[in-house]
């Protein structure tokens, strides 16, 4: 009797029990299901309802945090993972969804111990290699990085633009420009518009600036016609203007050569030439021969002071130009040019500098001088259309001359913006105004000068681009006297 009355509580207990996995192995199928189709929340909903029937199941808290990861719940994914990793028979991929549940939340080095706790216990996948080469780029290893996010590079079947932008990236970091641009070029091409493919288009931009400045060499050339439009105002007829008009042709071009050019510092000899010709001849005697030619050799020197994420540079140049103006030698002038460069972020850079002439007319020398100008700029690189710049500056100016008539002091400021417009066409702007106070006549000469350019240039090719543009030019005086240019031009260049 005692033995009957044992074995019928056993069966009535094991009922409940079996009653517990059937419900638990149906809410499961659901769950199941509907991870499959790709709605999380009402997986997420039923791995816990089955996990609550049957908290033996510890597959069924791994496939709950899993569908958290892909809600984007990843504190909540944390929780549960560390919870499934308490229990003896956790997967060993537990370990590397968890990292990925640490990297989404900046926690890197945590996630780096995590992927590895997953590849001692044998996971082996290209993923792994992309999130490990991922936070080691985050934390700064980027020569740890490097074989891991190849590795990614070369198995995953189709190449998200993370991936491209972490070896990208990595490249850049350890100086390999070409490569990175290899990487970032179609990463950023196939990435949607958005904050993420500005990001891609910063570094982008970076490989590409070092990679044209880690040559050891240079060469430009532009060919141009222009038609010049110059109407004066003279003080005793104000009002009635005189003009001088012509069309001309011009051809500029410049070259370097680098002995040394890294990133801890270069030193460079160039050359620049300038000619133009004019076709039209004015009828004033004064303007009958305007072809202008100048030579300019120079030396470039840069030193990197400071490294870290935010370099210091300093920089100082020298060049001497010779102009002949009409077959006749005009102008001889030593220009120093000494500045103070610092990138505080990848968007953003400031310059101190000055600029220091010692200008001489041989045919008239009341005009030789000394002029000096300090300045201020800021750089900002903007990606809201693509590659954007925008420059500011603002000068102070002193000019001694040897005569006061063209001795003067003043201020001026300068915006430009190169602005990306459709594909490879894009906006060149700018504005530069002078305050200039000439010391003789104080107080009949105070002259204010304005320059505006717009010019509109398609990028062809990596090297050819044609440009068509515009600058209008005003200087105006307390003296009633008043200088127009208006200037059409047109041009194509190569530069490599």
């Amino acid at each position: 009797m005692l033995l009957l009355t044992g074995l019928l509580g056993l069966t009535l207990g094991a009922a409940p029990a079996r009653a517990a996995s059937q419900i638990a192995d149906h809410l499961q199928s659901i769950a199941e299901a509907a991870f499959v189709a790709g709605d999380y929340e009402r997986a997420y909903r039923y791995f816990e309802l089955a996990f609550v029937e049957d908290s033996s199941r510890t597959d069924n808290l791994h496939r709950q945090a899993l569908c958290a990861e892909q809600l984007g719940q990843y504190p909540k994914a944390e929780a549960l993972l560390r919870q499934v990793l308490l229990r003896p028979d956790a997967r060993p991929d537990a370990h590397f969804d968890l990292a990925v549940a640490l990297y989404m939340q900046r926690q890197y080095r945590e996630a780096l111990e995590q992927l590895e706790a997953a590849r001692q216990l044998g996971v082996q996948t290209a993923t792994l290699d992309y999130y490990q080469g991922a936070c080691q780029f985050r934390l700064g290893q980027y020569e740890e990085a490097y074989a891991p996010l190849s590795r990614a590079y070369g198995t995953l079947p189709q190449q998200p633009g993370w991936l491209g932008y972490y070896l990208g990236g990595t490249e850049l970091a350890l100086d390999k420009y070409q490569e990175a641009i290899s990487y970032l070029e179609p990463a950023y091409q196939s990435t949607p518009p958005g904050e993420f493919r500005d990001h891609i288009g910063r570094l982008l931009a970076q490989a590409r600036d070092k990679q044209a400045h880690s040559r050891w060499w240079s060469l430009a050339l532009r060919l141009g016609g222009a038609h010049d439009s110059n109407i004066f105002y003279e003080p005793d007829d104000y009002g009635t203007p005189s003009d001088r008009n012509g069309w001309y042709g011009y051809a500029d071009a410049d070259a370097a050569l680098y002995p040394l050019r890294r990133e801890a510092g270069s030193i460079g000899i160039g050359y620049h030439f300038y000619q133009s010709v004019y076709f039209e001849k004015s009828s004033d005697e004064q303007f009958s021969n305007y072809n202008l030619t100048t030579h300019a050799p120079r030396v470039e020197t840069s030193l990197r002071l400071a490294s870290g994420k935010v370099p210091v540079y300093l920089s100082a140049d020298y060049e001497y130009t010779r102009a002949i103006l009409g077959g006749e030698h005009y102008q001889d002038a030593h220009i120093v040019t000494p500045g103070l460069s610092i990138a505080e972020r990848h968007w953003t850079a400031t310059r101190l500098g000055t600029r220091l002439e010692s200008n001489r007319f041989p045919d008239f020398n009341q005009r030789d001088a000394f002029y000096a100008a300090p300045s201020l700029a800021q750089l900002f690189t903007f990606f809201a259309k693509g590659d954007g710049r925008l420059y500011v500056e603002a000068s102070y100016e002193h000019n001694d001359a040897e005569a006061d008539t063209f001795s003067y002091r003043g201020v001026g400021g300068y915006v430009a913006t190169n602005l990306p417009l459709y594909g490879p066409l894009s906006l060149l702007a700018g504005t530069r105004y002078r305050y200039l106070d000439y010391l003789s006549e104080v107080e009949q000469r105070i002259d204010r000068k304005i320059v505006v350019d717009a010019a509109l240039r398609v990028q062809a090719t990596k090297w050819f681009d044609t440009t068509l543009g515009y600058r209008f030019q005003n200087n105006t005086s307390l003296e009633n006297y008043s200088y127009e240019k208006h200037l059409f031009y047109g041009e194509v260049g190569v530069s490599f």
